[in-house]
C-alpha cells in the first residue's frame, strides 16, 4: 500500500523543560462530548487526574514517574480497565521499572512485559476508550516531564486507534503481527524504508530532533540530500564516544548544521522536511536513528502533515536552533 499522513485532532505540543504537564490526561477529565473537538485548553502547571476514563492501554519503555503512576493506580480503584505492556530490561537500566511492576502487582493492574521477538519495547503510546491514542516522543519518566525536550501527539481516526490497538493486542499475547501501511510508522516492519523515503522528499529543508544518528542508511541519506543543496539542521545533545564525534564533523563537513544541547535535554525524534511548501511533512515517534531502532525494535511512529501541527513544531525547531 501507499504510505499516507495523518491529520491529528490536536496541535503537536511540546513538553516544556521547566512544567510538568502531562497534557495527554487532559482527555480522561474532560467531557466526552469534548473528545470529538479539536479544541483542548491547556492549563500550565496543572495535573489532571483519571477520573472518567473507562479503558486504557499503554505501552511504555520507561515507567518511573510516581504522580503518573499514582493515576494509573488511581484509575484502577475506580473501575477503569487498566493493561500496561512494559519494557523488561531497558537499555543501561535494568532496573528502572521495578517500583512501577511492584506498585502494579499491589494494585492487580494487569501488566506484561513486550513481545520477546523484539530486542526493545521502545514504542510509547497511550490508547484512551478506544477513541484516542497519544503517540509520545517521552517515556513516563520525571525527567521526561521536567528537563527534556519531548512532543505528543494526539490521534482519534479510527483506523488507525483501532490499529495501535491490534497490534497492542499481539504483542500483548507475544504473537507475530505485520500492520498494514498507513500514517503509522511501525518497527520494526517499515520504519528505515518509510525514513528514507521521507529524507528523499525533502526539496529545500530537513530539520531533526535526534537523540542517536548512527545507521549507516540514514547517514548517507543525509549526506546526500545535503550535496544536493537541501538545508539541514540537526538539534541533538553532545556525542557520547569518539564515533559520535566523527558521525558530527563528518556531516558538519558537508554542510549540515549540528546544534548541541548541552544539558543533554534533547529526547523528542523527530524528522520535519520543508515547512512551506507543498512536500510538508512530519515524523514523529519513538524511533531512534540507530539500527537496533530501526531493525531489531518494536517502535511506533507517525507521519503528519497537517500544516498547523509542522508549524507549531517548526517554530520550536528554530528556537531551539538558536
Amino acid at each position: 500500500g501507499v504510505q499516507t499522513c495523518a491529520l491529528p485532532i490536536l496541535t503537536v505540543r511540546k513538553w516544556n523543560k521547566f512544567i510538568f504537564i502531562p497534557v495527554f490526561l487532559l482527555l480522561l477529565i474532560i467531557d466526552v462530548v469534548f473528545l470529538s473537538s479539536n479544541i483542548v485548553k491547556i492549563f500550565d502547571g496543572g495535573w489532571f487526574p483519571i477520573v472518567i476514563a473507562v479503558g486504557l492501554l499503554t505501552i511504555m519503555y520507561n515507567l518511573t514517574d510516581r504522580t503518573l503512576l499514582k493515576a494509573l493506580l488511581q484509575a484502577e480503584q475506580r473501575g477503569v480497565t487498566v493493561h500496561i505492556l512494559l519494557e523488561a530490561n531497558p537499555y543501561d537500566q535494568e532496573d528502572s521499572n521495578r517500583y512501577a511492576m511492584k506498585q502494579l502487582r499491589y494494585a492487580h493492574i494487569d501488566y506484561r512485559f513486550g513481545n520477546p521477538e523484539f530486542q526493545f519495547t521502545h514504542e510509547k503510546v497511550l490508547v484512551i476508550d478506544h477513541t484516542s491514542a497519544w503517540i509520545l516522543t517521552g517515556n513516563f519518566t520525571y525527567s521526561g516531564f521536567h528537563q527534556q525536550r519531548n512532543l505528543f501527539v494526539q490521534l482519534t481516526d479510527p483506523a488507525l486507534v483501532a490499529q495501535i490497538e491490534q497490534v497492542f493486542e499481539a504483542d500483548w499475547n507475544h504473537t507475530t503481527i505485520h500492520p498494514a501501511v498507513s500514517a503509522l510508522v511501525w518497527g520494526p516492519d517499515n520504519t528505515e524504508s518509510t525514513l528514507l523515503d521521507f529524507i528523499a522528499g525533502a526539496k529545500k529543508t530537513l530539520r531533526l530532533y535526534v537523540v542517536i544518528l548512527s545507521d549507516p542508511d540514514i547517514i548517507h541519506a543525509l549526506l546526500q540530500k545535503a550535496r544536493l543543496g537541501v538545508a539541514i539542521t540537526i538539534i541533538t545533545n553532545p556525542p557520547k564516544n569518539d564515533k559520535a564525534q566523527a558521525t558530527y564533523q563528518r556531516l558538519r563537513q558537508h554542510g549540515i548544521q549540528i546544534i548541541v544541547d548541552p544539558l543533554g535535554n534533547i529526547h523528542a525524534k523527530v524528522l520535519l522536511r520543508d515547512p512551506n511548501d507543498d512536500t510538508r511533512m512530519m515524523y514523529m515517534g519513538s524511533s531512534n536513528l540507530s539500527y537496533t531502532s530501526l531493525h531489531n525494535n518494536r517502535e511506533l511512529g507517525v507521519l503528519i502533515c497537517d500544516p498547523r501541527a509542522i508549524a507549531t513544531v517548526n517554530v520550536q525547531m528554530q528556537q531551539d536552533a538558536q
